[in-house]
């Protein structure tokens, strides 16, 4: 569930973004396309670095707490881009999309990572399969979400951004190695370097 949510940054950005400056900003349409480029050029190019440590349970766990706090500023930053003229509001809204595709590189490697530590080996292609649909949830029912949120404006906004930090901080809580109920759950975390769980995030 805080994956999923988290995971809505992803189609804030690839939908709302393009939304909120066709509709309701007086950038020029042509930053929608920049904003794209400027996604898959950071996510080809950042998307292994950041990952790296990834396989360390204590690791993943801030990596999607920090996705969360991305998300969550990106969130917040976005109304400022209906201010002022020139290059000002432009800056804004690519400072947005560079933080939200933080966010998203964060969150899923941190939340593939931790979805791996919880997983039965014999089992793993469909406790995987099962935890992907929260992402799939989110590009289902994330665009008309995000859709409404927007027409309210800076406001769609800001609750994005409290979303977002609520699903950070919940993300604290995500267990760092399996629960005993978890049938055959350290088989599926052999090869992950576990971390001590009375270290802080």
């Amino acid at each position: 569930m805080i994956y999923g949510a988290l995971t809505f940054s992803a189609v804030l950005l690839g939908v709302g973004m393009a939304l909120w400056i066709t509709q309701q900003t007086d950038l020029p349409p042509w930053l929608v396309s920049a904003n794209y480029l400027i996604n898959t050029v950071l996510v080809v190019a950042l998307q292994t670095r950041p990952a790296r440590g990834s396989e360390s349970p204590l690791r993943a766990r801030r990596m999607m707490i920090s996705g969360g706090i991305l998300a969550a500023t990106g969130a917040a930053v976005a109304p400022l881009s209906v201010w002022g003229s020139g290059w000002a509001p432009i800056a804004v809204a690519v400072l947005v999309v560079v933080l939200m595709t933080g966010a998203e590189i964060y969150v899923v490697a941190g939340g593939t990572s931790l979805a791996l530590v919880h997983t039965p080996q014999d089992h793993r292609s469909t406790y995987l399969a099962t935890s992907n649909l929260a992402f799939g949830v989110a590009t289902v029912i994330g665009p008309t979400l995000i859709s409404v949120s927007l027409d309210l404006g800076s406001a769609g906004w800001l609750g994005w951004a409290v979303i977002f930090a609520i699903a950070s901080v919940a993300a604290r809580t995500v267990p760092l190695a399996p629960s005993r109920t978890e049938p055959s759950a350290t088989a599926g975390a052999e090869t992950v370097r576990r971390e001590p769980e009375g270290e802080n995030a």
